[in-house]
């Protein structure tokens, strides 16, 4: 029993350093996740597992390598706000997939969207054809934005 009393109170101390570390290091909703982002969660999530698992590592391995990935985190967002070149490679960017009505299938098949996909969006916004769309885009989260013609 003390065993599982142990885990516990390493998951709630790494819980609790991991909710600050996001804090401090200003990281977006998660809602709003891009795939650099994901990225940065599940390396964050194996550096811990063993601190809160009392596998090989202690806490202390576990807290090092948490600390080193915001770190590292912390420094990739600030010279990516500065660079668009490098933002773009950690986040990627906005693609458009209908301009002025008009379907890109090539962007489509490169960024492996459905026609179904592109209904879904429209009529999320009260749409039914492709025509009534000024713009949709793929954005860096994955989500579609529909622009209804006026």
């Amino acid at each position: 029993m003390a065993f599982v009393g142990e885990i516990a109170l390493r998951t709630v101390l790494i819980f609790a350093w991991v909710l600050v570390a996001l804090r401090v290091a200003g990281q977006r909703h998660l809602g709003q996740m891009n795939v650099y982002d994901l990225a940065m969660v599940m390396a964050v999530a194996n550096g811990v597992q063993n601190a809160i698992t009392s596998g090989s590592g202690d806490m202390r391995v576990g807290l090092t390598s948490a600390t080193t990935l915001f770190a590292l985190g912390w420094l990739l967002n600030r010279l990516s706000a500065r660079n668009t070149r490098l933002h773009d490679v950690l986040a990627g960017h906005a693609v458009v997939l209908v301009n002025n009505g008009h379907l890109d299938e090539t962007s489509c098949m490169r960024e492996e969207i459905t026609p179904e996909d592109l209904e879904k969006a429209l009529r999320s916004v009260g749409l039914s054809r492709i025509e009534q769309a000024r713009m949709i885009v793929l954005e860096v989260d994955g989500s579609l934005s529909v622009i209804p013609n006026e």
